[in-house]
């Protein structure tokens, strides 16, 4: 390493040393902000507990979910006021994997399900992989957000007879955490129908002053014996690689409905998966506390930068998650934006066509990195879009 180069050079130079998907597969100088993944380091209690089973040379076959099963009770209580009763979760391999076991459970092929736009990009697929017709809810923008249509989603409703809506609060790509009202509203419009709902919830921690996740199933309780909620330490304590999530049916019935399903089919977490969420819900809260500080501070840089750097790449603040969701349509641009910032910027955004297909004009990035990187990416985006100079082809 050459002495004396800028600190985000050092710390880019380090950071590409990581392994996993996001680092390994940029390119050489390369910043990637397109994944929904944080480049902190774990939570200390976390890397502990981890280090124990490695300590004693335990990989072998895990004891049960017992024990995160009682852990994720208590976090729920704690952070959401839900006391969720035992007995209603099925542990898994990742919200994915949770996502189509319960099309599996809740849905045959041909039905009609229904999905807030822009959306999740493996949503879609999920939806098509099951034999189901995917219908896209768009939420309707507002003045400085996003808001759920209730008007369109009645006429979906009547018209479609959608087996089941797919909820995602906080909202990836937008950011927004919907209101316990909002919710409240959309649950009392579904009495009418016979939709049923899975509510992912995988953004639940990440939700930044001002505003408060409200679980669904708590919001519309009438709804709860046709509910499953998605949930997961993997964004909060950044764990998508250790594979495990829970599937929480809203009644004793409802979860009957996937003892039909074969164990053998949907798997389990590993013990370290397991073992890593019990240490995340249990014992690193004051490390997610002073986490969300950070992503706060990185949100208010990100933003302020924009508008002082790069004023027409629209967008507003997200009030949850760590994605910030911008419109690229003032720009001018003359070739999809996603290849235009990582060709002229030598950053890689995600690409607004795979959150549906009134969107490619939008870009998502990731803003759970150093302040550092942040504002190296921010300056090279804003330096890409200045206009060439006087002899430029």
């Amino acid at each position: 390493m050459v002495s004396g180069r800028p600190s985000a050079e050092r710390r880019l130079d380090t950071l590409a040393r990581r392994p996993g998907l996001k680092w390994q597969n940029a390119a050489a100088g390369e910043i990637p902000l397109w994944l929904a993944e944080m480049d902190f380091a774990l939570a200390p209690a976390i890397r502990a507990e981890i280090q124990r089973h490695l300590q004693q040379h335990v990989l072998g076959y895990g004891a049960g979910s017992e024990a995160a099963e009682q852990a994720l009770r208590d976090w729920l209580l704690r952070r959401h006021a839900w006391k969720l009763a035992p007995g209603l979760t099925l542990w898994l391999s990742g919200v994915t994997q949770a996502l189509a076991t319960a099309l599996l459970a809740l849905t045959r092929p041909g039905d009609r399900v229904l999905l807030c736009t822009p959306c999740y990009p493996p949503l879609w697929r999920a939806i098509e992989q099951a034999g189901c017709q995917p219908l896209a809810w768009p939420l309707r923008p507002g003045q400085g957000d996003y808001r759920l249509d209730l008007q369109t989603l009645k006429r979906l409703l009547a018209d479609s007879h959608p087996t089941l809506l797919i909820l995602n609060t906080p909202h990836n790509p937008t950011g927004r955490v919907f209101s316990r009202a909002e919710l409240y509203a959309l649950g009392a419009l579904l009495q009418s129908s016979a939709t049923q709902v899975v509510s992912d919830e995988i953004f639940a921690d990440i939700v930044f002053p001002g505003q408060r996740h409200t679980p669904f199933v708590l919001a519309a309780p009438e709804c709860a014996a046709r509910c499953v909620t998605l949930y997961s330490a993997s964004k909060a304590f950044n764990l998508a690689g250790l594979k495990c999530a829970a599937l929480i049916c809203g009644t004793p019935a409802l979860r009957a409905r996937f003892n039909a399903l074969s164990p053998s089919l949907l798997g389990s977490p590993g013990i370290l998966a397991l073992a890593a969420c019990r240490a995340a819900w249990n014992d690193s809260e004051p490390w997610l506390d002073r986490t969300l500080a950070r992503l706060e501070r990185n949100r208010h840089q990100l933003f302020s930068g924009l508008r002082s750097q790069l004023p027409l790449l629209a967008g507003q603040p997200p009030q949850g998650t760590y994605l910030a969701w911008l419109d690229t349509a003032q720009l001018g641009l003359n070739e999809d934006a996603e290849a235009f910032f990582r060709r002229r910027a030598r950053v890689d955004v995600a690409g607004g066509a795979a959150f549906g297909a009134d969107y490619r004009h939008f870009i998502r990035i990731a803003f759970a990195t150093p302040g550092l990187i942040l504002q190296h990416a921010l300056s090279a985006m804003a330096t890409a879009c200045l206009p060439p100079g006087p002899g430029a082809r």
